[in-house]
């Protein structure tokens, strides 16, 4: 996808191992690369990107300094007030977004904590209950789990539209994902 856009400034918000901000760099962007946990991140990148030792849920970064938001593995390790903020944060920029939906018709061995279905601010999903661990155990060697939250929100697909349309994105678009057995999509929100 990156590609097929042009080269500009990009946030990856859970940047994790690194990985999607190495190939964004190579590819010619001028990349922020933010994660609330330094572990993954590899050193020898940190010269190639501004890296920001900070939370997603924080102010440390503004939507409106970049020209694509990359959130990828982290939307649904995030509550539902937290994925509002997020997305009210993006200020409309372009968004690409790789997270796990849900409909009801899968359920995988690693997903098996998902509740029933809620509708928060009216967005149908359900709750997901994050590793049962001691919170500063999840912050520090829990890598794939959430940072502040003991509770995440799976949205439906329509709820996800639902939620970036009340944020201006008027154009959601599902790209096609290797993962059909675990309900994981990637989108690119638009706003028009």
């Amino acid at each position: 996808m990156l590609r097929t856009l042009p080269t500009g400034r990009l946030i990856d918000l859970g940047a994790g191992h690194g990985r999607f901000s190495d190939i964004a760099v190579r590819l010619g962007w001028d990349v922020t690369a933010l994660d609330a946990r330094t572990d993954r991140f590899p050193d020898a990148l940190k010269p190639k990107v501004n890296y920001l030792h900070s939370s997603v849920d924080s102010d440390a970064w503004d939507g409106a300094d970049y020209d694509l938001i990359a959130c990828l593995g982290l939307y649904y390790h995030l509550d539902f007030p937290m994925q509002d903020r997020l997305l009210a944060r993006c200020r409309q920029r372009p968004v690409f977004l790789d997270t796990h939906v849900t409909e009801g018709s899968k359920r995988t061995e690693w997903a098996k904590s998902l509740g029933r279905f809620i509708e928060p601010g009216g967005i149908r999903g359900r709750s997901f209950q994050e590793p049962a661990i001691d919170d500063d155990d999840r912050k520090q060697n829990r890598l794939l789990a959430s940072y502040e939250n003991s509770v995440s929100f799976w949205p439906t697909r329509a709820g996800l539209r639902e939620h970036a349309a009340r944020h201006g994105y008027r154009h959601v678009w599902e790209l096609s994902h290797d993962f059909p057995q675990s309900e994981r999509s990637a989108f690119l929100l638009l706003p028009g």
